[in-house]
């Protein structure tokens, strides 16, 4: 590893320090969104959703999100209008 590659894995756990278990879960759920893991993606993200507790409103928008934006990707445009609504 570079001396640089060392600074930005630090600087990635320095940021996900301050987040909650469920933050954490979706950030992992992002990466693979950002990997092309779509299908994969949708499917964690429900499990997220299912676990969310009610009082995480804005994080549960945040997930319906980008839920949606992986619909897209797959043309699944009336599901992710529906996940855009919600």
């Amino acid at each position: 590893c570079s001396a640089e590659q060392l600074a930005e894995t630090e600087q990635l756990l320095k940021q996900g320090a301050s987040l909650s278990t469920y933050e954490k879960y979706k950030k992992r759920i992002d990466y693979l969104v950002g990997n092309g893991k779509l299908v994969q993606a949708m499917s964690e993200y429900d499990e997220l959703l299912a676990i969310l507790p009610d009082v995480e409103n804005e994080l549960s928008a945040k997930v319906l999100h980008n839920k949606a934006v992986a619909m897209t990707a797959l043309f699944l445009f009336e599901q992710a209008a529906e996940c855009f609504l919600q």
